[in-house]
């Protein structure tokens, strides 16, 4: 398999996809949750059209940074599409997750960038679920969860933490 490089260092999604089955795989061994997150840079567009592609890439890089810096060592954590990344979790805390989430929104958003001399305010939208996957269906259920969630996050007014699980089958968590 071919390894792209990536000017923020994320690993590409290909290489997600890949450690996504592994860590299903790990959850059920384990008994433990897959948790995924999606995180979306709010008005992104609006930051690349304002900054250009090198201010775009800038805001990406510093989001990576503090996802990197408060993530545990073995989470997955890449990008998703441009402006989004996914953290995969296998944990037996059911709200590690959600508390984790809440964490990277504030941070975030308390801490504006400087790029060239411009003040940028970032805010992150985030779309959460969980649950134990039985097989590849489950999994995809758990993303197909989270975009639900995602989507929810940002229609809401974006910087928040939306979580959504099969449990109960709807959201069951919103943040401000």
């Amino acid at each position: 398999m071919e390894t792209r490089i990536v000017p923020d260092g994320v690993s590409p999604v290909h290489g997600v996809k890949t450690s996504l089955e592994l860590e299903a795989e790990r959850a059920r061994r384990y008994t433990a949750y897959l948790s995924v997150a999606l995180i979306n840079i709010d008005n992104f567009k609006t930051i690349n059209d304002t900054l250009g592609v090198d201010g775009g890439n800038f805001v990406i890089s510093e989001i990576s940074s503090i996802i990197r810096s408060n993530i545990r060592k073995i989470d997955i954590f890449g990008r998703w599409d441009v402006d989004d990344f996914i953290i995969l979790s296998v944990d037996k805390n059911r709200n590690g997750i959600i508390t984790l989430a809440e964490k990277l929104k504030k941070v975030v958003s308390a801490k504006p960038a400087f790029y060239n001399g411009n003040e940028i305010k970032i805010t992150l939208s985030i779309g959460v679920s969980r649950g134990i996957p039985k097989d590849v269906n489950d999994v995809n259920k758990l993303i197909l969860m989270c975009k639900k969630a995602l989507l929810r996050a940002k229609s809401a007014g974006r910087n928040r933490v939306e979580f959504y699980t099969e449990e109960r089958d709807g959201y069951i968590v919103q943040s401000e």
